[in-house]
Formats: structure tokens, sequence, C-alpha cells
């Protein structure tokens, strides 16, 4: 199963060459171009939820989870800028 680990890496990397691609050649909205990337992670976390699912999801997750993604929503909207000016 480690070897499956290594398809996320790969994956995003050609998702993120992908999307620099339409990024600089389309003015797509950034807000699509942010749900595309969330878009393009879902099948694969929802393949590990199905052959490893958590036991138990504690309350502290939730907090972390509130805190990470309006961040990283942040630094995504941030990437699509920057790459639109270079």
């Amino acid at each position: 199963m480690i070897a499956l680990a290594w398809f996320l890496p790969l994956f995003a990397g050609l998702a993120d060459a992908a999307m620099r691609g339409v990024i600089k050649l389309t003015s797509v909205s950034r807000w699509t171009l942010i749900a595309a990337g969330f878009l393009f992670a879902l099948p694969y976390y929802l393949f590990w939820l199905s052959v490893e699912w958590p036991a138990e999801v504690k309350p502290a997750f939730w907090g972390v989870v509130a805190l990470q993604v309006p961040l990283w929503i942040v630094a995504n909207m941030m990437i699509v800028e920057a790459h639109r000016a270079s």
C-alpha cells in the first residue's frame, strides 16, 4: 500500500502543471481554479477512505480543518495571481 501513497504527489504534480497552463492561457476565475484543485484531489481521498477508514474522528480534527482550509484557499488565490502576473 506504500506504493499507492506515491500516487498523490505524482497526480498532484501533473494537475499543478496543467493548472499552470490554464492559468497562463485563460482568464478563468481563480475560484474555478481552486475548485478544480479540490476536485482533482477528491478521487484520491475517496479511494483512501474506502481502503483505510479512520477508526475515530476526534473533535480536535475539525478545529484543524477549520484553520487549514481557509489558509489553503488564500494561498491558492495568491499562487493563481502570482502565475498570472509572471
